[in-house]
């Protein structure tokens, strides 16, 4: 399973990191304040082609690994009742807590950072893939750049299938890093009170 999430990281972190270059390239481009030239018109164009194709392959990762995800987020949350239900059920048991508890709380909090970083670079990938290009332009903008903006501003990265919260992932990311923080500090309670 640690395979998978790490090749899914790797899908994702490619291809945000592909929008992030092409958002980059069409910010030096926008102010251009002398007409662009030939090599740079071609250059908008690559980037649009560069858009396109990362947005294919966007799709059908999300038709290809979707089901993974939410198989995967399925399984982290029956392992996560499953070892909580250990880890404070050993605990009433033997006095000392024993490694069995700390290596099961500590695969339980890889497991959740491991879900958290998927879903925070599935929502810096669509971030990146829908970034606002409307900055005010000081110089001439040629008809190449305006359509690549107006083809930007149109297309929108739908990943709802990749996770299990649709109205607003940005909360989510933000309740499971609470959530992940209250649990460490739990575990640290725990260590503390257990001597």
């Amino acid at each position: 399973m640690i395979g998978g999430v790490y090749l899914h990281f790797l899908y994702f972190w490619n291809i945000t990191r592909g929008y992030e270059f092409i958002n980059l390239r069409i910010e030096d481009l926008l102010p251009a304040i002398e007409p662009l030239t030939r090599r740079q018109i071609r250059e908008i164009h690559h980037l649009w082609a560069l858009h396109a194709h990362l947005e294919r392959i966007s799709m059908r990762l999300k038709r290809s690994c979707g089901l993974q995800l939410l198989a995967m987020r399925l399984e982290y949350f029956l392992h996560c009742i499953i070892l909580c239900f250990v880890v404070i059920a050993i605990p009433q048991r033997a006095s000392p807590p024993n490694a069995a508890t700390y290596f099961l709380s500590f695969i339980c909090c890889v497991r959740s950072l491991e879900i958290f970083i998927i879903d925070y670079l599935l929502e810096t990938m669509s971030t990146y893939h829908s970034k606002p290009m409307d900055a005010v332009i000081e110089g001439r903008m040629c008809k190449e750049l305006g359509a690549f903006i107006i083809y930007g501003r149109s297309m929108e990265l739908n990943l709802k299938l990749c996770g299990m919260y649709l109205p607003n992932r940005t909360s989510f990311l933000h309740m499971a890093e609470g959530i992940l923080c209250h649990f460490m500090l739990l575990l640290q309670f725990l260590l503390i009170f257990s001597n």
